[in-house]
């Protein structure tokens, strides 16, 4: 009758282990499901990536544009300061240029016209 048990837990062993066998291939073509899966979300996000250089080499083209923009801005803005100081020294020389005149007149200097 020992025998008989010891046979049975044998087959039990062996049957245990073909169920274990069976189950770990179904676990294996489920993580081979997943594998596949990956795949595509790891040419996805390379994709993405991709895009995202794209857009780091336009962002940086757009800086460099912006900033030379404000080179030309500035030296635009600079040349109309210059034009409105000679504006104003013109008018600071007209203005002495009367005083002077106002004066000759005053003193009888008489200036010919």
């Amino acid at each position: 009758m020992e025998d008989k048990k010891q046979k049975n837990k044998k087959m039990t062993l062996d049957a245990l282990a073909s169920m274990i066998g069976q189950g770990f291939n179904g676990v294996d073509k489920r993580f081979e499901g997943m594998d596949q899966r990956f795949t595509g979300v790891d040419q996805a996000i390379a994709g993405i990536d991709q895009r995202f250089a794209k857009m780091d080499q336009k962002i940086e083209a757009l800086t460099t544009e912006v900033r030379n923009g404000f080179k030309k801005v500035h030296k635009e803005i600079s040349k109309i300061n210059l034009n409105v100081v000679d504006v104003v020294r013109m008018e600071d020389f007209n203005k002495l240029e009367k005083r002077v005149v106002d004066a000759e007149e005053v003193l009888a200097l008489g200036r010919k016209k």
